[in-house]
């Protein structure tokens, strides 16, 4: 994980907490008011520090001398923060969306630098899940998803609420962000373990009982990921839902005919031929065991020799079986 670079101020609030911080701040805004400035626009400050320091800045009338960056991200927090109706936050949203170039960098730095949150209000932690969403949801911007997870886990730790960024970190709609998450298999916290495991529950053998632990389970779920990728779909299930949501499932009939589908319906990126049609149609009278078995043979016959795979798919689907169960002992 990177380590994200911190200002002086942030220094004086983690080594002494925040009410010294005020105090220190309101003392040097009184006393040296250029000082003060020059330390609350540091490129290096973090959100948390700044938005402690919010109340002083507007009482002396400070707010509009901090660098655009700052004042983008004080706009925003306005806008986001307290009680919002599904009205009232659709029409916050709308505006974030047409706010101009310097939104998303706003939006990036509240996010990435909202840790640590020791001693922050809900209504701070609010803020954060919101600002979030909307870097997600609204904006379709997933370069943040590293700072969201770390974010995720790092709440998850200390016992704090983490319904609302697992939502927005899965609204992402991103396979290759499920890395994130599996990387967290072998943590050496025993809570970041429970919670990937939590997380990627839709990997079967991922939680529960498993011969795997640590860098192996890792490993393992990291293989499934590089299986199952073309044929990875969203399910919309989440935390608001139940305990432990199936985040994404496979199309097993995408698997079948080596079709990979759309990450948000499931359906094949490339209109079906007739003759898949008929193959599909046939596929999905089997069992959901038999479906599973024909899935995998055909994926991976597909990818050691897809002239044979051509040929075993034009056959009848209870011939194909057939071929199958005698050829699986021969793929690893």
């Amino acid at each position: 994980m990177s380590i994200v670079p911190m200002s002086l101020l942030d220094n004086v609030r983690l080594s002494n907490g925040s009410e010294y911080l005020k105090n220190y701040y309101s003392d040097l805004l009184r006393t040296n008011r250029s000082k003060a400035l020059e330390l609350i626009n540091d490129q290096d400050i973090h959100f948390s520090t700044a938005y402690l320091l919010r109340p002083l800045l507007k009482q002396r009338s400070a707010l509009d001398e901090l660098n655009p960056l700052y004042q983008k991200a004080f706009e925003i927090s306005e806008a986001l923060s307290g009680k919002l109706s599904g009205q009232a936050s659709l029409k916050a949203e709308s505006q974030m969306r047409s706010a101009g170039e310097c939104i998303v960098p706003a939006l990036r730095w509240i996010v990435s630098t909202a840790e640590p949150e020791e001693g922050m209000d809900g209504k701070y932690e609010q803020l954060i899940d919101r600002c979030a969403a909307v870097l997600v949801r609204s904006l379709a911007n997933t370069a943040m998803l590293p700072e969201l997870a770390n974010l995720i886990f790092a709440r998850n730790r200390r016992g704090a609420l983490i319904h609302e960024l697992v939502w927005a970190f899965f609204e992402a709609r991103s396979p290759e962000s499920l890395v994130l998450l599996i990387q967290r298999l072998s943590s050496p916290h025993s809570a970041d373990v429970k919670l990937a495991k939590d997380l990627l529950c839709f990997i079967p053998g991922i939680s529960g009982n498993t011969l795997h632990s640590g860098s192996s389970l890792a490993r393992f779920a990291f293989y499934w990921l590089q299986e199952n990728r073309p044929f990875l779909y969203f399910t919309g299930e989440s935390l608001h839902l139940c305990n432990k949501p199936m985040h994404y499932d496979v199309c097993k009939s995408a698997r079948y005919l080596c079709r990979p589908v759309s990450v948000d319906s499931g359906k094949p990126l490339m209109r079906l031929n007739d003759d898949e049609e008929k193959l599909l149609a046939a596929f999905e009278k089997l069992p959901y065991n038999s479906q599973c078995y024909l899935a995998d043979f055909s994926w991976q016959l597909y990818r050691r020799n897809v002239y044979q795979w051509r040929t075993w798919l034009v056959l009848p689907i209870n011939e194909q079986a057939a071929l199958a169960a005698r050829w699986m002992g021969g793929f690893a």
